[in-house]
């Protein structure tokens, strides 16, 4: 050793003694944020919205006034980036796994609020159901249901995936996968003590199952496209990229650029669709579609 530090290279696979080196993203990672990022701030923007139209709708002098919404159409940016290199990705089934938990999650979210919104509709159209019960009606969608019969099934999909997923094709099993939803709807929503409470229950819950079975296949759609996509991102090739400003500035031109993008905001908005079974029951269906402008 002579005492001597390292002098800065220009080079950032080279940095200076003491200074890590700032972590690579891939490109597409980075862009993904960006959209994410825009859609949660018109997301914010529409939830503050509503907590202002619950103020105004109480306010005798708000109520006249129009609530306001602050909306979001189109954002441009620069980005100077250094190019590290193209990779191809090598990972694992365990980092798939891993991935595939967030897929897991998304769905979960969506089935169980499919599940209680088709429940609180079978027990509105359910003839014997008295007006009384409205209050346990409403705590059906509530979020505390919602989110309870969401995890459950999300820690059922988890801790059966080495049974649903298959380890050379990585794709799912949806007979096994439609039974994990199966028994999770009979052991945490039809015994959760808000359902129990119900009058009619066996009644309703036999409803329910063939209701629940023709929503089957949308709910299998919706995780398996989930799968799908995340698969195609660990397939892939991604470019790597530094986004760090120093780095950036000391790598050589032929290894920098700058990009582009130019974000705009796409709308989509709930279509509900009301029909009614031979035996007389009516079944609501959702669906999202691009909002008219």
């Amino acid at each position: 050793m002579n005492g001597k530090k390292n002098k800065s290279t220009g080079d950032p696979s080279h940095p200076e003694e003491g200074k890590s080196r700032p972590k690579p993203s891939p490109l597409s990672k980075l862009i993904a944020a960006i959209l994410r990022d825009v859609a949660q701030a018109q997301n914010m923007s529409n939830l503050y919205t509503v907590k202002l139209a619950k103020i105004y709708k109480k306010d005798p002098l708000l109520i006249e006034l129009p609530v306001p919404n602050g909306l979001f159409h189109e954002l441009e940016l620069d980005l100077h980036l250094g190019i590290l290199d193209v990779s191809w990705n090598n990972n694992t089934l365990e980092d798939f796994i891993i991935a595939a938990n967030e897929s897991f999650k998304v769905s979960s979210h969506v089935i169980a609020g499919d599940i209680t919104k088709s429940f609180a509709n079978a027990i509105l159209s359910y003839s014997e159901v008295s007006k009384e019960n409205a209050e346990l009606l409403e705590n059906i969608t509530d979020d505390p249901i919602v989110y309870y019969l969401a995890s459950n099934i999300t820690r059922e999909l988890i801790s059966n995936q080495h049974y649903l997923l298959d380890s050379r094709t990585k794709k799912l099993d949806l007979n096994r996968t439609a039974q994990v939803i199966k028994d999770s709807i009979e052991t945490y929503f039809f015994k959760h003590p808000d359902i129990r409470k119900l009058p009619q229950i066996d009644e309703l819950i036999e409803v329910s199952r063939k209701l629940f079975s023709n929503r089957m296949k949308n709910w299998l759609e919706h995780i398996e496209s989930g799968l799908d996509a995340v698969q195609t991102l660990y397939e892939d090739p991604t470019l790597e990229v530094i986004t760090d400003s120093p780095t950036v500035q000391a790598i050589s031109p032929e290894a920098s650029g700058s990009l582009r993008i130019k974000v705009e905001l796409r709308d989509y908005t709930w279509v509900v669709n009301v029909e009614k079974t031979s035996d007389g029951m009516e079944t609501t269906s959702y669906r999202l579609v691009p909002a008219e402008k």
